[in-house]
């Protein structure tokens, strides 16, 4: 084992105690003005869109997973696989097509805290899309590695046997809190009637300007051993 990342990985999958798994649930993503005219006009318009992902846990300076364009490993939609449908205006979400962004395995044993909880951090961009109207690429506006939205996420996870699951969350961002995630996550069962096989709470994103998006970051987190 030569890699750093991954020898804290495998020690972690083998015997860490808590496993979270994240995964973006996109409400709407809008289009640049120029592009959302084209579109009303009835022109032909194609986006497709790439999500990267970097994660580390508190206290390293390594990242436990990463998925990005310049690696090949970016996660991949287009906009009519995240909203299927033939409507020009509303079209539901189709959330079998909710980018995963990762799974994470965490160890309390390997905290930096004496209070054992275990926190992490993940640096999540949605690159600008490549727009295509009528056949043809639209590059307006486009400057290459630009996002719509990126932000740097922190979660931290407390061992509490009197919570669902054994553990409470906290969540913050770092632009707001840097370094410390301060907010209460509002936890809910993964299996209505059985905490123990886990809990989720959601992480709300939003970009409001034009080309932006709305969703929310669906955190799965389950005891593992």
């Amino acid at each position: 084992m030569n890699s750093e990342e991954g020898y804290q990985n495998l020690t972690r999958f083998l015997f860490g105690a808590l496993r979270v798994d994240g995964v973006l649930d996109i409400d709407d993503i809008t289009l640049p003005t120029e592009v959302l005219q084209a579109h009303e006009q009835g022109k032909a318009v194609r986006a497709s869109y790439q999500f990267e992902i970097a994660a580390s846990v508190r206290g390293y300076q390594w990242q436990i997973t990463r998925r990005e364009v310049r690696e090949n490993s970016a996660i991949f939609r287009t906009y009519d696989e995240l909203f299927p449908g033939k409507a020009r205006t509303v079209r539901p979400p189709d959330r079998s097509q909710s980018p995963r962004l990762f799974s994470l395995f965490l160890d309390p044993n390997k905290s930096v805290k004496q209070s054992k909880s275990v926190s992490f951090a993940f640096d999540l961009k949605v690159l600008v899309p490549d727009y295509m109207v009528d056949g043809a690429l639209f590059l307006k506006r486009h400057y290459e590695g630009g996002f719509i939205y990126r932000e740097l996420i922190l979660v931290e996870a407390f061992h509490d046997a009197t919570a669902p699951a054994g553990w409470r969350f906290k969540y913050g961002y770092q632009d707001m809190n840097p370094g410390k995630p301060g907010k209460d996550a509002e936890v809910r069962e993964l299996v209505a009637g059985k905490p123990e096989l886990g809990i989720a709470f959601d992480i709300p994103i939003e970009q409001k300007a034009r080309p932006g998006l709305r969703g929310t970051l669906r955190m799965e987190a389950r005891p593992w051993s």
